[in-house]
């Protein structure tokens, strides 16, 4: 994971993020987000990196802000621990909240962009809250400003932002003094009437269904300000909100009920079950029929998800083409990750060669384009059933020439060997091997004409 770093130069803050090649994406501010209870937040941006994020400073310069900081940033680590953030003391009581700016818009934004699609975008809401839950971890403050929504291939994700009111089950709840229509009645300022009509105490106990409270609040809000809901979750909006807790409906209840439209009872509890996995698949946006065979398939998903996620092809096509057809990708992995290592070698080579003055940090981007677009290139060649080698050839010499062309590097580098070759050279062992085991020798004189048809096509795209 990269890692982060917050500093404050003369010229204004800026964020360092050092990618695991070793290149460092520079973050500057280009405006503000907003201001909530415990602090204000602006948006940091590069212009060579594709990340974006958020930085907090609390509106309380003591030590119980910093304090409160630094809870926010433990919270979202324990609901997102493969997410990038960054809790950084920058003075004695002063501290920055480095997280991600997700992608997508916020709850209302998103149901107003597709109102026909409003029964799987609260689906998603739940189970992105049921999946939390299961963490032991309670979001505290759910409104449809901290809901973050990505639709990707008609699959609608949701993440939580602002873990500033987030609290731990079992546990205390964090409550206010002040009223908050959107808290459960028993996190807010309670008088000796409240105590005895609702049989609360003042000293709360946390509970699942303070979320469930807020998230039934915030379906009431969506349905008034934003895009009316399904008239099949009425129930449930209006027992979320009953003022005796142990009345609210739980999460569960509701998914297995409302998620039959998208899953049968076999895949539900399934589903619910591997609750963490069940959320990565819909993250890639997999089609029914590939959701399916994941959850058939769990352990080998995790597996296949983790060998493409090395190689930089955790992409929904990529994910597709590994459940069609899983043994192929086990027969091809070795080759695809020993021309990783080809490329990075390549890369560690460039970057020697390059004295600090000539280096751009713009090379790192092109090199990185490259070897997405190579290694997609040899991955879609080894699981296809019928292999075109002339096409994969072509490929990888007019994505190596694209690349030298923009970044400049045979001017700094004269040494540079091409890449092109080293990678057939692996293919072509990868293809003896799998003749070897057939015990047939056809497969690898095809390989050989193919190649050698190829050359005099691919001389085009050879750099000079």
């Amino acid at each position: 994971m990269p890692i982060l770093e917050y500093k404050r130069p003369r010229s204004g803050s800026i964020i360092e993020r050092k990618l695991e090649n070793g290149n460092i994406e520079t973050y500057q501010s280009v405006g503000d987000l907003g201001k909530g209870t415990h602090g204000s937040v602006r948006r940091f941006e590069s212009q060579t990196g594709l990340a974006k994020f958020a930085v907090k400073r609390p509106l309380q310069i003591d030590i119980d802000g910093l304090e409160l900081l630094w809870k926010e940033k433990h919270f979202f680590k324990k609901a997102y621990p493969n997410e990038e953030a960054l809790f950084e003391q920058t003075e004695d009581c002063d501290g920055r909240l480095v997280m991600p700016l997700f992608p997508g818009d916020n709850f209302h934004e998103t149901l107003k962009k597709y109102p026909e699609n409003a029964h799987e975008i609260v689906l998603a809401v739940a189970l992105e809250l049921q999946r939390i839950h299961n963490l032991g971890l309670q979001h505290g403050d759910i409104k449809f400003d901290n809901v973050i929504i990505e639709e990707k291939h008609g699959v609608f994700n949701a993440k939580f932002i602002d873990f500033g009111f987030a609290y731990e089950t079992p546990g205390e709840a964090t409550a206010t003094s002040e009223v908050c229509p959107y808290f459960a009645p028993e996190r807010t300022r309670l008088t000796d009437y409240q105590v005895s009509k609702y049989q609360v105490t003042k000293v709360v106990e946390a509970d699942f269904n303070q979320d469930v409270y807020s998230f039934g609040y915030m379906l009431a809000c969506a349905h008034r300000h934003a895009v009316k809901m399904p008239q099949a979750f009425y129930g449930f909006i209006k027992n979320a909100q009953n003022k005796v807790a142990a009345l609210r409906p739980t999460l569960t209840s509701f998914l297995q009920e409302h998620l039959q439209a998208q899953l049968g009872n076999h895949y539900i509890a399934i589903a619910l079950g591997n609750l963490e996995a069940y959320q990565v698949i819909r993250a890639l946006g997999l089609d029914l029929c590939g959701t399916e065979l994941a959850l058939d398939n769990l352990q080998q998903f995790d597996l296949h998800c983790q060998h493409l996620g090395h190689l930089g092809l955790k992409e929904r096509a990529c994910i597709h083409k590994v459940l069609d057809n899983p043994w192929k990708f086990y027969g091809s992995y070795a080759c695809l990750s020993s021309i990783y290592d080809e490329i990075q070698q390549v890369y560690e080579g460039i970057k020697a060669h390059i004295t600090a003055g000539n280096w751009q940090p713009s090379v790192g981007v092109q090199f990185n384009q490259y070897q997405s677009q190579a290694l997609q290139a040899v991955f879609e060649f080894l699981m296809s059933e019928k292999s075109d080698l002339k096409t994969l050839i072509s490929q990888l010499a007019k994505y190596e020439a694209e690349f030298l062309s923009s970044s400049n590097i045979k001017n700094n580098y004269p040494e540079f060997v091409m890449i092109c070759p080293r990678i057939l050279e692996k293919i072509r062992a990868q293809t003896t091997s799998d003749v070897q085991e057939e015990g047939a020798s056809a497969q690898h004189l095809f390989f050989n004409q193919q190649e050698a048809g190829a050359a005099a096509a691919t001389t085009a795209y050879m750099p000079r």
